[in-house]
Parts: C-alpha cells; structure tokens; sequence
C-alpha cells in the first residue's frame, strides 16, 4: 500500500507518531492500542478528515515504520519486545518525514502542517547512535517548521528529558488511553 496523498482540501495535516515498543513498556499493550483507537475515533465526524494522513510507527532495538495513511485506515498491532533505540529512531523517522514531505508537495503544491510525536518510558538503552544525534534531528524538525512533542510515560522518564532534547511541547502522562482520546485531539 501507498502512502495517502489523495488530500481533499489545502489545510493538509501530517501526523507521525513514535511509539516505544521495548520490553520495558510490556504491559501496557492493550491502553496503547484503546489510546489509539480513541484517537481515530475522535475524528469520525471531523469536515476534513480526508485532509488528515497518519503514520503510526513504532520502535525498541529496530523500528517499524507503517505508510501514512488515512485516519480511519489506522489499525494498530503493538507489542513489546527488544531495547530503547530512542536517537537512532528519532533520526530514521525524520528521514521518513522529509520523504513523505516532498511527496506531498510534489503531488498537492501544499506545503502540509508535519507534527512528530514520540511517546516513551524510558530514555535510550542500547541505542548505536549517541544522545546529540537524536537532538540534532529535533532541532532540525524544529527549524523545518514541524511541530514536536515528547510524551513521557510512566515513572522511569519525564517531560524533562524532552525539553533537554529539544522538543517543542512536552508532556508527561499516566493515562495513555485519555492522552492519546482526549488530550491530543484537542
């Protein structure tokens, strides 16, 4: 399958969110995937749904990326496995964005409104790449315009290591079923 492209309207609005899959997040499974689910379904009745695409993309030691697609095509197999490759994910999904980015532009003239979302809890263990190259990539998405946010989950991270980071917004959570339902459609 392709990615989505066929936009509806000039109001073009790109979503990517990262998701940690490691070991550490067992558990938490079935709230990741209800968050999710209420995530879409806040949008049902949203006008311009159609000028919505999504990536749900997920990582540990290696990363899944899945197509961007429409909001209500999202569908969602989480489980946990593996170390916190959190820098070398980071960088491999700016990679994916600009990709993305220019495949927009070059089908639509639009330059689309990109928002990354990184949700973890815990910082990088294992990770190849050091701490500066995940920075690196957040201040180069900062730059470009895309708007980041770092969600910290649970009591072993906080906000805190994504303001260190370089993220835009910064939000720390226990509840990623309202997070993901309520807060971040809001």
């Amino acid at each position: 399958m392709a990615d989505y492209i066929d936009f509806t309207s000039d109001n073009i609005n790109v979503f990517m969110f990262l998701i940690d899959k490691s070991n550490s997040m067992a558990g938490n499974e079935d709230e990741i995937k209800k968050g999710i689910e209420n995530f879409v379904r806040s949008f049902e009745n949203f006008e311009e749904s159609s000028s919505l695409a999504v990536s749900i993309c997920f990582f540990s030691d290696y990363m899944e990326f899945e197509e961007f697609k429409k909001i209500e095509e999202i569908q969602i197999d989480y489980y946990t496995d593996g170390g916190t490759w959190l820098n070398t994910a980071i960088v491999e999904a700016h990679k994916k964005l600009k990709k993305y980015m220019k495949k927009v532009v070059k089908a639509t003239n639009v330059i689309p409104r990109m928002t990354f979302v990184l949700l973890s809890d815990g910082e990088a263990y294992g990770d190849e790449l050091p701490y500066e190259c995940g920075k690196e990539e957040i201040e180069e998405m900062n730059y470009a315009g895309i708007t980041t946010a770092f969600v910290a989950f649970g009591e072993a991270i906080s906000s805190e290591y994504g303001k260190k980071m370089g993220f835009m917004a910064n939000i720390d959570t226990d509840d990623l079923v309202s997070f993901f339902g309520v807060e971040l459609s809001e």
